[in-house]
């Protein structure tokens, strides 16, 4: 908890990162309130009972105040599926606790009306609430990085930052951390054998609770189990449900929260010991969790933007969806303190606007080094730190190099390269007319390109 107890905007956030994180342990807090009509009757036990309404309300209040949708959307569906689970059971707390869900649900409807959190909904359906449609268009690109490293993932981290390079409009101009969606990050960093496994998980549940009857033990101990199976399943749910619009598994605090709920079911359902339920959850969930990934899969396959991508070993594969008659491919190295730190809406809009290149294999030395997968004849562009590849590059073949802004002393290159270098004006004369000195037109030739971020002005292809 780094935070303060009010968000710069208004919102309520009570000393965590973010008012969504807030709101998220709020909703998951709340239900489990419920489990103190376990103890119902006698006057010391009911003056209990009005107190722990009085504080799930109180609750349920901050929850609103925080002004995140996707949490109170959360709580209330895990509410509504508590209140259909008590519907059909027959526990003897099945009434009171039908009472007080539907309380505390026309609670929180009476006030998001009243407060601005309405206005972020109304914002949010008219889809006026740039935060909503920017969703919108991350998770329509998430669903095409879940395959450009189906099987190993992209890596820990990394969602975010591709998304901001490869896929974001070029109408925006954000360096996103992740993609608000919980689960679609996982399943890109870690891979969709891990997505299909978490889904399963969860499906699992889900599902439970309504295949295994003997939540609803009439004893003493039995009324206990099944309200602890209650409140933590409802908790859950509105982790769950929570996570689909933002990105929480990142969250300590939620993670704890979420841990100790799934202890409780697990305890509860080993427990109870009906392993023809779990059984039949286990397959609900395992062909849920597949028809899920395979509508995933049919979904991305559907893409209309100019510049598609694909990974090769660890590097980007830029590619124009219509190709020129007889264009060719460029290769580049980037250095991000050269080219920026949204460099990647700058190669694709040199890609778009070129007439001689149809496609583009970016490298990102953290993920990938050149050696075998440049071609000979292909052109190479390399910036900054990644001159030192260089030594890679094989002095009889013919490569044709753009250097920008390369680090380090110039040196002699081999007669069969060609060489074009740009430099920054007015960053370091010393250096730059040691480059002149060794230009040699037409093999290698230097010119001054701008000065600092203006490196790229005009595009890379003249």
């Amino acid at each position: 908890m780094t935070g303060g107890l009010w968000s710069l905007g208004g919102r309520l956030q009570l000393l965590w990162d973010s008012p969504i994180i807030a709101g998220t342990a709020l909703a998951m807090l709340a239900p489990w309130l419920n489990s103190v009509s376990r103890w119902e009757g006698g006057l010391g036990k009911k003056s209990l009972t009005v107190v722990s309404v009085v504080v799930e309300l109180f609750l349920l209040w901050c929850l609103v105040l925080t002004q995140s949708r996707g949490p109170v959307f959360g709580w209330m569906l895990a509410t509504a599926g508590g209140i259909l689970y008590m519907m059909q059971s027959r526990i003897p707390l099945r009434q009171s606790i039908l009472i007080r869900s539907v309380t505390t649900s026309a609670f929180v409807v009476l006030a998001l009306s009243l407060t601005a959190l309405r206005g972020r909904i109304v914002e949010g359906v008219l889809l006026q609430d740039q935060s909503v449609s920017n969703r919108l268009d991350i998770w329509s690109a998430s669903l095409k990085m879940l395959w450009l490293s189906p099987w190993r993932g992209i890596g820990s981290g990394e969602a975010g930052w591709t998304y901001s390079q490869w896929f974001q409009p070029d109408t925006s101009q954000y360096l996103y951390t992740g993609v608000l969606n919980g689960f679609l990050e996982i399943g890109i960093e870690q891979g969709v054998v891990i997505l299909w496994l978490l889904v399963f998980g969860i499906a699992t549940v889900t599902l439970l609770p309504w295949f295994c009857r003997r939540f609803e033990f009439r004893s003493e101990i039995g009324v206990t189990r099944t309200m602890l199976g209650w409140c933590s399943w409802v908790s859950l749910m509105a982790y769950f449900t929570a996570n689909l619009t933002s990105s929480l598994h990142k969250s300590p605090t939620l993670m704890a929260l979420a841990l100790i709920d799934l202890v409780a079911f697990v305890v509860v359902a080993c427990l109870i010991r009906d392993r023809r339920a779990m059984l039949r959850a286990a397959s609900g969930a395992a062909l849920l969790s597949t028809v899920i990934l395979f509508f995933l899969r049919s979904v991305s396959l559907y893409d209309s933007r100019e510049i598609t991508v694909t990974c090769d070993h660890g590097a980007v594969v830029l590619a124009k969806t219509k190709s020129s008659a007889g264009a060719s491919a460029v290769a580049v190295l980037v250095d991000r303190s050269v080219l920026g730190a949204l460099f990647g809406r700058e190669l694709r809009q040199s890609l778009k606007d070129s007439k001689i290149y149809n496609s583009m294999i970016v490298f990102d030395p953290r993920h990938a080094l050149p050696q075998n997968q440049i071609e000979a004849d292909r052109r190479v562009i390399i910036t900054g730190r990644c001159a030192r590849f260089l030594s890679l590059f094989n002095p009889d073949h013919p490569h044709d190099f753009l250097l920008i802004n390369p680090e380090g002393m110039p040196t002699r290159f081999p007669e069969s390269w060609t060489v074009q270098v740009w430099l920054p004006g007015g960053n370091d004369l010393g250096r730059n007319a040691q480059w002149f000195a060794i230009a040699r037109p037409p093999k290698v030739t230097v010119k001054i390109r701008g000065k600092g971020g203006q490196l790229l002005a005009g595009g890379l292809f003249e």
